[in-house]
């Protein structure tokens, strides 16, 4: 099994490997899925960091007896609802 480390970084010489072994060239696509996934993952990081530092701010509100704005609390459930697809795509382009 070829590492995805290796090729990242030298697909030439993994393309090259396998056509002379006679196996199909699939270095471009598992760069790709590899490329949409890394994607996806750090989408799904950012919006997670989000999600924290809104979390915080309610939590400060409510700390101090103020109730979070409906503002917050919909920007909340937004982050919330990006999430999910983050995690569905990240998914999707590791299979």
């Amino acid at each position: 099994m070829l590492s995805l480390e290796l090729i990242r970084k030298d697909p030439d010489l993994v393309k090259a490997a396998m056509l002379s072994k006679g196996e199909e060239d699939c270095i471009d696509l598992i760069l790709e899925l590899d490329s949409k996934r890394r994607q996806a993952v750090t989408q799904g990081d950012e919006l997670r960091a989000k999600r924290n530092e809104v979390s915080r701010h309610i939590g400060q509100a409510r700390s101090s007896g103020e109730s979070p704005s409906e503002q917050v609390l919909e920007e909340m459930r937004q982050v919330g609802d990006n999430i999910k697809p983050s995690r569905r795509d990240r998914t999707t382009a590791r299979h």
